[in-house]
């Protein structure tokens, strides 16, 4: 059986409450969270849970500009590894190059793009490939992973809203066994629930609780999600 690696990655809105918030709740990520990822604000944000797309549409009202934000984020100073989320859109809209440069020039390791199919890929693949940045693509338990996991660098999203944790596990185990992390979305909203996915699957996405949060709010998450999931067996 592969070994599944916990790791506990908590979902930030950029620019909610405001872009000082962001970076004060990356700050206080170091030692709890072995990564962070930013959503960056989207107009229809259909495919988040209520908490995230409340918090996006209003993130849009001071963080319009997806490079103006990427750039922000080089201000973290490498407090703990970045990875963005985003719509297609929203990379298309700024230009790939443009895009992926700025995530680089940020410190910004993997992207992760909701809503690029496999087979329509390669192009993003293509551009990121030169500024050393992983696009991330999503996938779900059945029978086109082994087609995600072939054409995947570094991780895979495995989504699963609904699904049981027994479906998640063998499906995280598959893409593990390939040589790629794990980063499991599931609409965890307990710290129980992430401890228990974590325990199963590898590394979690902690979106809903995280979203709509300040700075002071989020930290005291910060700390009962990390010692939940790293007090599970």
């Amino acid at each position: 059986m592969t070994k599944l690696n916990k790791t506990f990655i908590p979902v930030l809105v950029a620019g909610y409450p405001s872009i000082k918030d962001t970076l004060s709740l990356i700050s206080a990520a170091r030692g709890r969270a072995d990564a962070v990822c930013v959503a960056l604000p989207f107009s229809d944000p259909t495919a988040d849970g209520p908490n995230s797309a409340a918090a996006q549409i209003e993130a849009l009202k001071t963080c319009a500009d997806p490079l103006e934000a990427i750039a922000a984020l080089g201000a973290s100073g490498g407090a703990v590894p970045l990875i963005v989320a985003a719509y297609a859109n929203t990379l298309y809209s700024a230009g790939y190059e443009r895009f992926f440069a700025g995530c680089k020039g940020a410190g910004v390791g993997a992207v992760i793009v909701h809503d690029v199919p496999v087979e329509e890929s390669g192009e993003l693949f293509a551009a990121a490939q030169p500024f050393g940045v992983d696009v991330v693509l999503t996938a779900v338990p059945g029978p086109r992973l082994q087609k995600v996991c072939s054409k995947a660098r570094g991780a895979v999203r495995l989504f699963g809203m609904g699904a049981e944790i027994s479906a998640l596990g063998a499906a995280a185990e598959k893409i593990a066994q390939k040589g790629l992390n794990v980063y499991v979305d599931c609409g965890i909203c307990t710290p129980q629930a992430a401890a228990d996915t974590a325990s199963a699957c590898g590394g979690v996405l902690v979106a809903e609780p995280f979203a709509g949060v300040t700075a002071e709010e989020g930290e005291a998450l910060l700390a009962a999600y990390s010692d939940a999931i790293n007090g599970a067996k």
